[in-house]
């Protein structure tokens, strides 16, 4: 049993009405009872398609420790409004 920290901090830009950017900064101060510090960073953009769909495109990188089991992250997401 262990306890954790999980500060997550984001900024995001808005070049027009339907593309935003965005810089990701994830991490826990334990990522398990024998490891430390695990930390993510990662980038971003989100395009409104429509008035009910969005869709965005991500990648993820790890930075230290052992956090969420990856080394690279890359996505492609779409969400609707029904």
């Amino acid at each position: 049993q262990y306890q954790s920290i999980s500060p997550d901090a984001l900024v995001s830009y808005n070049f027009t009405p339907k593309l935003d950017a965005y810089v990701e900064l994830y991490g826990q101060t334990k990522t398990s009872s024998d490891e430390s510090l695990g930390l993510i960073g990662g980038i971003g953009v989100i395009y409104m398609f429509n008035s009910n769909t969005t869709v965005d495109i991500e990648f993820y990188q790890r930075m230290k420790g052992d956090l969420e089991g990856f080394n690279h992250l890359f996505g492609v997401g779409i969400t609707k409004l029904f």
